[in-house]
């Protein structure tokens, strides 16, 4: 019995983080941000990468300021989650760019893999809303 839940105590504290709240602005064009919130598991991993069938390729992505006062967006390797910290990939920072995702409509919704530089692989249902949905109105 004590064998038993020294493996389930070991178990929980090697968790990796969980995903909520996945949801894809309504595209306008060719392509589409997907946002969501993450929390840290008991050690701090990174999101290294996603792949979805409803795209082309899925880039992770930082919004920024450029010297001339526009916003833009680049390419970045991953995004750090600090153990139990929680980081959300929201409009104006981090987000999943679809490139060339396939036609969507509001309450479709896609499943998207996330891929961890420690905890592998995980899948999450994204549902698709409106677009003033996911800027806040």
């Amino acid at each position: 019995m004590a064998l038993a839940v020294l493996a389930l105590a070991s178990a929980c504290s090697t968790a990796g983080p969980s995903v909520s709240d996945a949801r894809i602005g309504l595209p306008a064009g060719p392509n589409a941000a997907l946002y969501l919130t993450v929390v840290g598991g008991a050690e701090a991993d990174s999101l290294v990468g996603a792949d979805t069938s409803a795209a082309r390729s899925v880039e992770l992505h930082e919004t920024t300021m450029n010297d001339d006062g526009t916003m833009g967006m680049s390419e970045v390797a991953a995004v750090e989650v600090p153990a139990g910290e929680t980081v959300r990939l929201e409009p104006g920072g981090f987000h999943l760019m679809l490139v060339d995702v396939e036609p969507l409509v509001v309450g479709d919704e896609v499943d998207v893999t996330l891929t961890w530089e420690h905890g592998g692989d995980m899948t999450v249902t994204a549902e698709v809303v409106p677009a003033a949905e996911v800027m806040g109105g």
